[in-house]
Order: C-alpha cells, then structure tokens, then sequence
C-alpha cells in the first residue's frame, strides 16, 4: 500500500528504478506482478546485491538486473560505505557520527544519476516507477537535479522517497510535492 502499486498501469517494456532495492523485495515484487517491464535495481552493499541475484532465480524474475553500486550526484570508485544498524543498509562512512556503532563495512563505486538516464550505462529515456531509498543520498541526488538536469524529473513518471531527516529535508519535501504534483506516490 505505501508504494501503491495497485495504481500503476505497466505496460511492456516500461522501466522501474530500485535506488537502494536492500535485498530485492520491492523489485522482486513489481518484476513478478509484471514480467514484461525491465527493473534495475541499485545498492551499495554486495551482500544486498548478492541477496536480490538469489531472489531473482528463486522467483524467476529475468527481467531484473542488480547493479552493486550507489546512486550520487558524481562517479567515484571504491567509496567505503559502513552499517550502522543490524540491518543491511549502507551510509558513506565519511558521511557518519563517529560514534555511531559500525558492524559492516562495504566498498563500491558511486555512479552519477545521470549515467542511468545519459549514458551507455542504461541510456534511460523514460522511467514508469522510480523508488528512491538511498539512507540520505537522495537529498543530495535530487538537489542535484532540480539545480542541473530538471530535463530527467520529466522523465520520471512515478516517484516513491524515503527523505531522510538531514538538514532541508522538509524543503526538499515541498519541492518535490510541487515538481511531481500527482506523479508523486509518497515521501516517508
């Protein structure tokens, strides 16, 4: 019911997006429910990744591909995530209070969000469902946006965020509301 799923009419070969998918539930979901659209699904964590791949031959879903990468605003490589949590959810450590309690630790690239929409990546004109729940991420990724490539928010029919409580998230919330109007499924 969060994701309203129930409200989204796929069609072949439309696109859903999986920013920060965890272990694949929601992409698993969407890529079984509709076996002729084409679900990419990112995380940072190579377990998360390994996880979905498992999930994806268990419930034989081919039309997802798993990418062990994070989603920003710039390409990096081997950036150092951390846990900080019992679950499988990964911060860019840098990014951490110091005295937060790590129990994992995670290295990836970082892609740039334009690499999904621009480049030879993907090259993803337009996506039906675009989940974004990237533990903070997504504050500067959609900024991001707003500031240089609106042209990819009008690519964008459906959008679910989790909008974590960094400094400006209430802003970023109503910019968003705005920009998406109905197209907006949720911000949690």
């Amino acid at each position: 019911e969060t994701f309203k799923l129930d409200k989204i009419k796929f069609k072949d070969d439309d696109i859903f997006i999986d920013l920060g998918c965890n272990v694949g539930v929601l992409s698993c979901l969407v890529a079984k429910l509709n076996p002729n659209i084409k679900v990419y699904s990112f995380d940072a964590s190579e377990i998360s990744i390994a996880c979905l791949r498992l999930n994806c031959l268990d419930n034989r879903s081919p039309n997802i591909q798993a990418f062990n990468k994070a989603v920003g605003t710039e390409n990096k490589k081997d950036v150092v995530f951390t846990s900080n949590s019992k679950e499988v959810s990964c911060l860019i450590e840098e990014e951490l209070n110091t005295s937060e309690k790590r129990t994992d630790i995670y290295k990836c690239d970082i892609i740039n969000i334009e690499e999904i929409f621009d480049s030879s990546l993907l090259g993803i004109n337009h996506v039906k469902f675009l989940k974004c729940d990237i533990e903070g991420g997504e504050f500067k990724v959609f900024n991001y946006l707003f500031k240089k490539r609106p042209d990819i928010l009008d690519r964008i029919d459906n959008l679910h965020m989790e909008v974590h409580s960094f400094v400006g998230h209430q802003e970023l919330r109503e910019k968003i509301k705005k920009r998406f109007e109905k197209r907006l499924i949720n911000t949690i």
